[in-house]
């Protein structure tokens, strides 16, 4: 069984030496930068055969080093061109949001994905 591409987001982040988690794994305050990605839903185009599954990519990084945030992103985004075709970005960013609960600045970024609709 091959692995799901959620999978081969996070495999490919890794591999870059990103510090990489799926939701809910990072415990405590943000020491140092890291990327949690997660499934964020999916949309049907107007086909009849296909769906578009959808990929956020949440970068934190510690609070007082948020002048590399920036170069984060970009560094992100250079390595998930690697899965292009399978998974394209979205043109959809958030603005920064400082999260309180772990002492980091974040911004998500989204990718889509394309697969066969399964009948239900």
């Amino acid at each position: 069984m091959q692995n799901s591409v959620l999978k081969q987001i996070y495999d490919c982040l890794k591999k870059d030496g990103f510090e990489v988690y799926f939701p809910s794994q990072h415990k405590g305050e943000c020491n140092s930068p890291y990327i949690v990605v997660r499934l964020a839903g999916v949309y049907n185009p107007l086909t009849v055969s296909s769906e578009r599954p959808l990929y956020d990519i949440l970068v934190y990084v510690p609070e007082n080093r948020y002048s590399i945030l920036e170069t984060m992103i970009y560094d992100a985004k250079q390595s998930l061109k690697k899965l292009y075709p399978m998974i394209e970005y979205n043109g959809i960013e958030t603005t920064t949001y400082y999260d309180e609960s772990v002492k980091a600045n974040m911004v998500s970024f989204q990718y889509k994905g394309i697969r066969k609709k399964e009948n239900m």
